[in-house]
């Protein structure tokens, strides 16, 4: 059983006034402490997993065990609970990640904008900097790059030219401090039938899904719908490996011992949930996504936090880690700064030109706005009675989805619907990309 050492608790509902996404105040949560032995010659690395829900892992509560070497890692480490992602899908996502800022401030028209990264602060301060991504949704023509020294996107199923390359990475920049990001496809759809998870899978199933889940794993039935789900679960513990694999490689090159090292998730996937899959909207399945970050030496035991967080927060807290000028204004807090109790959060989908959708979340509420008009709909949840986000409640307590759309909006600094519908008018998925390029994103069912 792991040691938890100790739990953070938020603080009361209380909602926003302010509309800075840098606004402090609110109950403080100190997990200054928990950095104490970060320094100059400290290095960061982020490996990422494509489409990995925060309830795949052990840490997180799954009793299959398909992440023993994750899990096993994380138990001297730090567990943000309740961590999400500003966006349901991998450019939105990493463009909050990568900028502290929400995806629609920030990516327009499919693009990144010029907002600093956080790969040039970190450079600016002083570190080699290297991203390797099995994902072209991140090409260099959106704008990913800036201030990677080397930058590399790659269309690998398996995963094993990541690890290669992270490999030669790590060994350019040996002997100085550095920031790298390694992110895997893995578990993204298409799930394959692997041989080392074939303990994981029903041996009388001899339907459609045998062997693959295909690029679009729509199951119509609940027996198909099963299937899936123990597909991906085969690709959560091919992920497992990979992790296990990149620590490797941190012992190889004699940096395990002052490398700070975060693993999460650029988004979560559906599995019949609301009758969907993949990762179209800002349901709890989609957004919840785990991180885990261990310093060095690790932790005093395994520290648990159960305040509200999301990707957003990672640029400001390296940053202040590294002490690294930043810019003034974020939509995320640093978990060196102060932690408001009365956070509010935004998740947005905006990768689709006819249908957008936004999200807040404050304490245990949660309402979700589906545009554009005609088809404009809202919905309310209390997480804490409903995890699951089938009991919508927007009758029943209208005058408290009226404050969090009120909430939302100042945040946002207009209307929803209007704020997306700006961000993403006039663009298309496949605007100044190749033909090679479009074909990967088809391979992997982002283009019909």
């Amino acid at each position: 059983m792991n040691l938890i050492r100790k739990t953070v608790m938020t603080g009361a509902l209380v909602f926003l006034a302010a509309c800075n996404g840098d606004e402090r105040g609110g109950s403080e949560i100190d997990l200054a402490g928990e950095f104490s032995d970060f320094s100059p010659e400290t290095n960061i690395l982020i490996v990422s997993f494509d489409a990995l829900r925060a309830d795949a892992l052990g840490v997180y509560g799954n009793e299959r065990p398909l992440t023993p070497n994750i899990d096993r890692w994380a138990e001297d480490g730090l567990v943000l609970e309740n961590f999400y992602v500003a966006a349901q899908a991998t450019p939105t996502s990493f463009a909050s990640a990568f900028t502290g800022r929400y995806p629609f401030r920030v990516f327009r028209g499919w693009k990144l904008g010029d907002q600093p990264r956080l790969a040039e602060i970190l450079q600016s301060a002083g570190y080699r900097t290297f991203g390797i991504f099995n994902n072209v949704q991140l090409v260099e023509e959106r704008f990913f790059d800036k201030g990677f020294e080397r930058y590399e996107i790659l269309n690998d199923p398996e995963d094993t030219k990541v690890l290669e390359r992270a490999d030669e990475a790590l060994g350019e920049v040996s002997g100085e401090p550095f920031f790298g990001w390694v992110h895997f496809i893995s578990p993204h759809a298409p799930y394959v039938a692997r041989d080392f998870a074939s303990h994981l899978y029903s041996s009388d199933y001899n339907g459609p899904f045998l062997t693959d889940s295909g690029p679009r794993p729509e199951a119509e039935n609940l027996r198909d719908q099963a299937r899936v789900r123990e597909l991906y679960d085969g690709e959560v513990l091919l992920a497992d490996r990979l992790f296990a694999a990149v620590l490797d490689l941190l012992e190889k090159h004699d940096v395990s011992d002052r490398t700070l090292v975060i693993l999460t998730a650029d988004h979560g996937e559906y599995f019949g949930e609301h009758g969907r899959f993949r990762h179209e909207t800002v349901h709890e399945k989609v957004i919840h996504v785990p991180f885990l970050m261990r310093m060095p030496d690790g932790h005093e035991g395994q520290v648990r936090v159960s305040g509200l967080h999301m990707n957003t927060d990672i640029l400001p807290t390296l940053a202040d880690l590294a002490q690294a000028d930043g810019v003034s204004t974020y939509d995320g807090y640093s978990l060196l700064d102060t932690q408001p109790a009365d956070r509010l959060l935004i998740f947005t989908a905006m990768t689709e030109r006819d249908r957008f959708m936004m999200g807040a979340r404050k304490g245990d509420h949660k309402l979700i706005v589906e545009c554009p008009p005609p088809d404009f709909s809202e919905s309310l949840f209390d997480l804490a009675e409903d995890p699951d986000e089938t009991q919508d409640r927007i009758l029943d307590d209208p005058a408290l989805a009226g404050e969090l759309f009120e909430a939302m909006s100042t945040l946002a600094r207009g209307d929803p619907c209007d704020v997306l519908e700006d961000a993403v008018r006039g663009s298309e998925m496949t605007e100044d990309l190749d033909d090679e390029t479009i074909q990967k994103l088809r391979s992997l069912g982002y283009i019909q």
